[in-house]
């Protein structure tokens, strides 16, 4: 299903200190990505660009961005999880699986 705009929170909040987020294919959808310091991250199209259905299984090439930033606290054995909103066509939510993993260096 194609995506009009996503919105990822990294849980628990203050892990992380997000920097700046780029590339994937919101850019290539031309997607305005924004992030503030709690771990919130916002990817939409101010001109209405969708991302479209994947065209193949390839993880690299399905990757919606990069966020780059910095830990804020030792997270070695955290458990992390993203808490993921995807909205279609009409700000529609589509339903999407969060799965938490354990962060190790």
């Amino acid at each position: 299903m194609p995506i009009a705009g996503v919105q990822i929170e990294i849980i628990p909040s203050g892990l992380f200190n997000i920097d700046s987020v780029s590339g994937g294919r919101c850019s290539d959808a031309d997607f305005t990505l924004k992030s503030n310091a709690k771990g919130m991250i916002l990817g939409f199209s101010m001109k209405g660009q969708m991302i479209p259905v994947v065209s193949n299984e390839n993880p690299k090439d399905n990757l919606l961005f990069t966020a780059y930033g910095t830990a804020l606290k030792n997270v070695n054995d955290a458990s992390v999880s993203l808490e993921t909103v995807l909205a279609g066509k009409g700000g529609v939510k589509i339903t999407s699986v969060n799965v938490p993993y354990l962060w190790s260096n």
